[in-house]
């Protein structure tokens, strides 16, 4: 009965899955990737050396930098469910264009059953316009009000970032000790995935409440006489914008 969650896009892919065992640790034997493990090596590794009979949830963080990588990735997890955030330009040495790119995340996608999950980010109509052929049931996330769940910044001072998420009209309020726009983005992905999978608002504000940092994306450190954010991770200029 495991259920396999897979998280791809060009940014926060690592905060999302951190994010998501730490809302789902207290209910579930849950086994994630480490740290940035998020290839087929890397994931193939922790399967084979961390995986038992008693896991109820793995979630695997799902990176490439080659063209045709993902089918051994999405071969080797299987999904239930996906996740994925803003997809960019990167690795493009590598990967060639935008359009390459997004064509390869999306296999994580097409290998989910008709009775899979997708989150998507919702604001970009070029990733939207990519789910068209996709049969899995479709969930999107995003600032815009056409995103089945919606954020609404309302302020952010040195105690955290304070928003809404709104869902079939309803609005309900949340904090969290993370700072910034890209923090929420993510969180609102989590949130869609989590109330879809029976998790009730009042329980993820409770969880998101309580949510920490990953180190080194915009980690708050408090030293002697000032703080510091360490954003010392964040090496791709459009996901630094977000």
């Amino acid at each position: 009965n495991l259920e396999r969650i897979g998280i791809s896009g060009s940014a926060g892919k690592t905060s999302v899955k951190n994010m998501l065992v730490h809302c789902v640790k207290d209910e579930y034997y849950v086994l994630s990737t480490p740290y940035s493990y998020n290839t087929a090596m890397g994931i193939s590794k922790v399967v084979n050396s961390q995986l038992n009979h008693l896991h109820e949830k793995f979630i695997c963080e799902c990176g490439i930098d080659h063209l045709g990588e993902m089918d051994e990735i999405a071969s080797l997890l299987a999904p239930d469910a996906v996740i994925l955030t803003p997809i960019t330009n990167q690795h493009l040495a590598t990967m060639k264009s935008r359009s390459c790119i997004l064509k390869e995340k999306f296999k994580l996608a097409n290998a989910l059953k008709d009775d899979g999950l997708l989150v998507v980010y919702g604001d970009d109509d070029v990733m939207r316009k990519a789910c068209d052929d996709l049969k899995c049931q479709m969930i999107y996330y995003g600032a815009s009000t056409q995103n089945d769940y919606q954020y609404h910044m309302k302020s952010i001072d040195e105690n955290g970032t304070y928003f809404t998420i709104i869902y079939h009209e309803q609005s309900y309020d949340f904090h969290t000790c993370l700072f910034g726009e890209h923090a929420v983005m993510n969180i609102c992905a989590v949130v869609a995935l989590l109330h879809q999978k029976g998790m009730s608002f009042t329980q993820l504000q409770a969880k998101i409440k309580t949510l920490t940092f990953t180190p080194h994306r915009l980690e708050k450190k408090v030293m002697k006489d000032y703080i510091l954010l360490d954003d010392a991770y964040n090496a791709n200029p459009q996901g630094a914008r977000f």
